[in-house]
C-alpha cells in the first residue's frame, strides 16, 4: 500500500502543470454548464446580467458603455475600464452567455498564478501548491461568483494574483502592469493595490514598495470616484448612500468615525459580519487565519463590506463581492500551510492525513456553502423550471427583434441584446436607483410582464428604506405603461403599445362564480382546455377590497385530491391592483400549460392568500414566504385530459 501511494505521489509531482492545467479546464466547464442551465430555466431574474450584456452589445455598436437600464452610461456606476478589452471575445459571439463562459475562465485561469505564488513560497518539492490551487478551484466563493450574475469585478482576481506573485518577486515593473490591468476592473480594486504598501511596510520592503502602491492605489481611486462622479446623473458616487450614516463626504465620515468608535464597533461587530467571516475561512480549513499578516490585503474590501449600512453576511459569501477577499485568503493560506504543519506535527498527525482532511473540507464547503445542493434539488424537480422556460420562450418569440422593450426581471436577459431596454421595476417605482431622481417613462413599443414581479415587488419594495414610500403608486404606473396583450401564457403577458388597449371582453355564456375574503371579493371565471393549455378568463369585482395586494395561487388537483400543480401569481396575473375594484370589474387572463400532466381528472383551484415574504439568495433569488394567511379558495372548474 505504501509502495502505490508513493507512486501515486511520484506520478502527482511530476503530472502537477498537468493536473492543474486540466482542473481550470474542468472547472471552466462545469461552472459554464451551470450558468447554461440557469440561463435557459430563465433564472437570471436580477438585472446585471442583462444589465452588461447590453453595456457589451451597445460598445459593439460603437455607442461605448451605452445601456438604458439606469439613465446614463454605466460609467455613472463603476468605473469598469477594462470593458473595451473584453470586446473581442464577447464578439465572438454576442449572447449573455458569452459573458458567463468569459467569467467562468477568468475565475478559474486565477488558480494558476496563486499555484506559480504558492510554488515559489513554499519549494518546488511540496504538494501544497498544486493543492491550495485546486482548493481555489474547488472553493464556494468562486462557484457563487460564477453562478450570481455576471460582473466586472471577478476579473480583478487572476490580476490580483498576478501582482502579488511580482511582489514577491521584487518585479517593480510587473507588478505596476498587473495593478493597473486590475484596477481597470472597478474604482474600488485599489482598496487591495494600496494594502500592499501596507504589507510592504509590515514586511520592511524598500521604499519603492512602501510608497508606490499606496501612491498608485489611492491616484487611481480618487481618479476613478472622479469619473464615475462625472457620469453619474446625480453629480456623486450614488453608492455613497450606504455609507451616509457616518457623514455625506469621505471627510466627514472618517472625522465621524474618528469621533464615535463605540458606533462603528457595534455597526461592524454584528452577527452576519461573523458568519462572513467564518464563510471565508471554512473552505480552506482556516488556514489563512493561522497566519494572518497578508489578509492586510483585504482590509480595505473588509472596511467597504463592513462599514455599508447592509453590512456583511451571507450575501457576501453568495455573490460577487467576494471577489476581493480571494487573493487574501489564498496568499495568507499560503503563508499558513506552515504552521497548520507544525499544529500536525503536535498532533502526531502525517502530512498525507493533514492534507485528506483539508481535501475533504473544501469539498464539504464547496457543496454546502456553494450552489449545487440548490441546483441538484432543482433538477430533480423540473417540472415548474420547464413550465416556466417553456411560457418565457414563447413570449420572447413575439416580440420583435429590434424593438424597445420593457420588460421583467426574468426576461430581462435574454432580451438585452438590443439599443433600448427598460426594466419594469424602475416603471412601478417611479424613481431612479436610491430614489435619486424621478424616473421619466421611456416609450418603448413592447411591455413583456412577468406577474410574479407583483408578489417580488411587494417582498422587496415594502422592506427596503428608499422603495417604501413609492410602492403605492406602482399599479398605476404599470397601467399607464402597457397597451393591447398580443400573447399570454402562464405569467407572461407580452403588450403592444402602439395597439390601443381594449375593453375586455367576457365569453357569451354563463360563468362559474365563487366568493373570497369572507364574500367581499366575488370571482367568475370562464374556462377553455385543450389538450396543451388550461385557458381562465377572470372578472373580479369587489364593493370593498381590501388595502393590502394579494397573492394569487392556482393548484391542479388529480381525483385523490392531490396536488399535481401549483403555481403563484401576483393577484389577477395582471398589472391589476385589488383596490382597483372600488372603480368596478376588472378582467384578467391565465392560460396554463398542461402538456406535462398524466391523463386524468383534474380540479383547478384558485386561491387568494395575504403573505409576508423575504428575498433571499440560493441558486438564484427566491420569495421565502414567512406568513401566509388563507382568503378562501374556490374550484373554478373541472376537466378531463386524456
Amino acid at each position: 500500500m505504501k509502495f502505490l501511494l508513493n507512486k501515486a505521489a511520484k506520478w502527482i509531482s511530476t503530472h502537477e502543470i498537468h493536473i492543474l492545467s486540466t482542473g481550470i479546464v474542468l472547472t471552466t466547464l462545469i461552472l459554464s454548464a451551470a450558468c447554461f442551465w440557469k440561463y435557459s430555466i430563465f433564472a437570471y431574474n436580477g438585472f446585471d446580467l442583462a444589465y452588461f450584456n447590453q453595456v457589451f452589445w451597445n460598445s459593439l455598436q460603437g455607442r461605448f458603455f451605452s445601456q438604458s437600464i439606469h439613465p446614463h452610461l454605466s460609467l455613472g456606476d463603476h468605473a469598469e475600464l477594462l470593458i473595451p478589452l473584453l470586446l473581442p471575445f464577447y464578439a465572438i459571439v454576442r449572447d449573455p452567455r458569452s459573458l458567463l463562459i468569459l467569467q467562468a475562465a477568468v475565475l478559474a485561469i486565477a488558480a494558476a498564478p496563486l499555484y506559480l505564488l504558492a510554488k515559489r513560497r513554499l519549494g518546488n518539492r511540496s504538494r501544497a501548491p498544486l493543492l491550495l490551487a485546486l482548493a481555489y478551484l474547488a472553493s464556494p466563493l468562486v462557484h457563487n461568483i460564477a453562478f450570481d450574475e455576471f460582473h466586472i469585478l471577478p476579473f480583478a482576481v487572476p490580476f490580483l494574483f498576478a501582482a502579488a506573485l511580482a511582489y514577491d518577486r521584487g518585479r517593480k515593473i510587473e507588478f505596476v502592469f498587473w495593478a493597473i490591468a486590475a484596477m481597470l476592473c472597478r474604482e474600488d480594486v485599489p482598496l487591495v493595490i494600496g494594502a500592499f504598501g501596507l504589507l510592504a511596510w509590515v514586511e520592511k520592503r524598500s521604499r519603492f514598495w512602501r510608497f508606490a502602491p499606496l501612491v498608485i492605489g489611492a491616484a487611481w481611486f480618487f481618479a476613478a470616484m472622479r469619473l464615475v462622479s462625472h457620469y453619474a446623473p446625480e453629480g456623486g458616487y450614488k453608492f455613497m448612500v450606504y455609507y451616509s450614516w457616518l457623514g455625506s463626504s469621505f471627510g466627514d465620515m472618517f472625522v465621524n468615525a474618528l469621533r464615535h468608535p463605540l458606533a462603528v464597533i457595534a455597526h461592524v461587530t454584528t452577527f452576519p459580519n461573523l458568519w462572513m467571516l467564518v464563510g471565508f475561512g471554512m473552505p480552506m480549513l482556516f488556514i489563512p487565519y493561522l497566519r494572518p499578516r497578508r489578509l492586510i490585503l483585504a482590509i480595505g474590501p473588509l472596511a467597504q463590506i463592513m462599514l455599508g449600512a447592509p453590512g456583511g453576511g451571507a450575501i457576501i459569501i453568495e455573490t460577487h463581492y467576494a471577489s476581493l477577499f480571494l487573493p487574501a485568503l489564498f496568499i495568507a493560506a499560503i503563508d499558513g500551510v506552515g504552521v497548520a504543519a507544525v499544529i500536525g506535527r503536535k498532533l502526531h498527525l502525517h502530512k498525507e492525513i493533514l492534507g485528506t482532511i483539508f481535501t475533504v473540507s473544501a469539498i464539504y464547503s464547496a457543496v454546502i456553502l456553494g450552489p449545487w445542493l440548490a441546483i441538484a434539488g432543482r433538477m430533480l424537480s423540473p417540472d415548474k423550471d420547464r413550465l416556466i422556460a417553456a411560457a418565457a420562450h414563447e413570449a420572447i418569440a413575439h416580440i420583435p427583434a429590434k424593438a424597445s422593450v420593457a420588460a421583467s426581471y426574468r426576461l430581462l436577459p435574454q432580451l438585452s441584446s438590443r439599443d433600448h431596454l427598460t426594466s419594469l421595476h424602475y416603471v412601478f417605482l417611479g424613481v431612479t436607483q436610491f430614489g435619486a431622481a424621478a424616473y421619466q417613462p421611456p416609450a418603448d413599443r413592447i411591455v413583456a410582464f412577468d406577474s410574479e414581479d407583483l408578489l417580488t415587488y411587494r417582498a422587496q419594495f415594502l422592506k427596503t428604506a428608499w422603495t417604501r414610500p413609492h410602492y403605492d403608486g406602482g399599479y398605476g404606473r404599470l397601467q399607464r405603461m402597457i397597451g393591447a396583450p398580443i400573447f399570454s401564457r402562464d405569467a407572461f403577458t407580452v403588450f403592444d403599445r402602439d395597439l390601443p388597449a381594449k375593453f375586455e371582453n367576457v365569453p357569451d355564456r354563463k360563468p362559474a362564480s365563487a366568493s373570497l375574503y369572507g364574500g367581499r371579493i366575488i370571482l367568475e371565471t370562464w374556462t377553455d382546455v385543450t389538450p396543451y393549455s388550461l385557458d381562465l378568463t377572470m372578472r373580479w369585482s369587489s364593493s370593498a377590497p381590501p388595502e393590502i395586494e394579494p397573492a394569487m395561487r392556482l393548484t391542479l388537483k388529480n381525483e385523490k385530491n392531490e396536488t399535481v400543480l401549483a403555481r403563484d401569481y401576483g393577484f389577477a396575473n395582471a398589472p391589476i391592483s385589488i383596490r382597483d375594484l372600488a372603480d368596478g370589474p376588472a378582467v384578467s387572463h391565465l392560460s396554463l400549460p398542461i402538456a406535462m400532466i398524466p391523463a386524468g381528472r383534474y380540479a383547478a383551484e384558485i386561491e387568494l392568500a395575504e403573505e409576508d415574504a423575504i428575498l433571499t439568495l440560493s441558486d438564484t433569488i427566491v420569495r421565502n414566504v414567512t406568513r401566509r394567511e388563507s382568503w378562501g379558495s374556490a374550484t373554478v372548474f373541472q376537466f378531463t385530459r386524456r
